[in-house]
């Protein structure tokens, strides 16, 4: 099997698990499991693999001060977009959050021009131009007027990715990204866990909500930014990311057969219109790496 086979394999694999985590979220959520709980439980589950997976990698060079700080810092940048996340999803369809989400495209660029003064072609603003178009579409289905709050919440999901991605410049480079995923997994893990303790919610869900929480950090973190990582250096960055806008095709499609949602006619153009901005942003914007997504 070719070096490039396997990069477009682990790329599906990451898009799957990925893909998943909106409808095992809506799984979780119907046993009764909260979104402090959900979180907290997501990231010290995958925090688990993260460390037991580490302890079999060649340690690097040693680890400066600094580099643990920016990674921590960035980490936080990362626990504010999952908190939208899981907020989010309590008011959305899983297909029209996945495709909301994936607005990042747009705002990286856009986060670039206005916070770091890179340059935007006119090329990259027609593909954030298919992304407003999209979104009156997507939304047909009545999910703008009754659940107003989850379209901010994933959208400010969205614009924290964006900057999380921006951010990881300043990461060193050489060392093995699974140690930056451990650290951020580590920071995410507390950050929840406090959020979890300050909410006072109980861990709900019985063994079902367990369950799905657990497979949320197995598959839907720890492999798929493990595959992720493995694609990005199998193909690069670039073919990577734009073989991941596949992503909210799966979500679609499981939500599809798993929770039996199926989208208006209207949310099918904008789905359209929004996959064609992705592939479109994803090919002409700046390459970015997942760390903790």
């Amino acid at each position: 099997m070719s070096l490039k086979t396997i990069g477009v394999l682990m790329i599906v694999v990451s898009a799957v698990g990925y893909g998943l985590q909106p409808v095992l979220g809506k799984l979780a959520y119907a046993e009764g499991v909260s979104p402090s709980a959900l979180a907290f439980g997501r990231f010290a589950a995958a925090m688990g693999f993260f460390e037991l997976h580490y302890l079999f990698l060649p340690r690097g060079a040693r680890v400066e001060r600094r580099e643990l700080l920016v990674t921590v810092g960035i980490g936080c940048v990362f626990a504010a977009s999952a908190f939208c996340y899981f907020i989010s999803l309590q008011y959305l369809s899983p297909m029209v959050f996945s495709f909301l989400y994936y607005t990042y495209p747009a705002m990286t660029l856009l986060v670039g021009f206005l916070c770091f003064g890179e340059k935007v072609a006119p090329r990259q603003m027609a593909g954030c131009g298919l992304v407003l178009l999209g979104t009156p579409f997507l939304l047909g289905g009545g999910e703008a007027a009754a659940d107003f709050a989850g379209v901010l919440w994933i959208l400010g999901c969205a614009l924290f990715i964006a900057l999380f991605f921006r951010l990881q410049k300043f990461l060193p480079k050489g060392r093995c990204e699974l140690y930056h995923a451990k650290i951020m997994a580590r920071t995410m893990a507390f950050l929840f866990g406090v959020w979890w303790l300050v909410d006072g919610a109980p861990l709900g869900g019985g063994y079902a909500g367990g369950f799905w929480v657990l497979v949320i950090g197995l598959v839907c973190t720890y492999i798929a930014l493990t595959a992720a990582i493995v694609g990005v250096a199998k193909l690069g960055a670039n073919q990577a990311a734009l073989l991941s806008g596949q992503e909210p095709l799966w979500t679609t499609a499981f939500a599809l057969v798993v929770l039996g949602t199926a989208p208006a006619p209207t949310q099918w153009v904008g789905a359209a219109i929004m996959l064609a901005a992705i592939f479109y942003i994803n090919r002409l914007g700046p390459a970015v790496r997942r760390n903790g997504e």
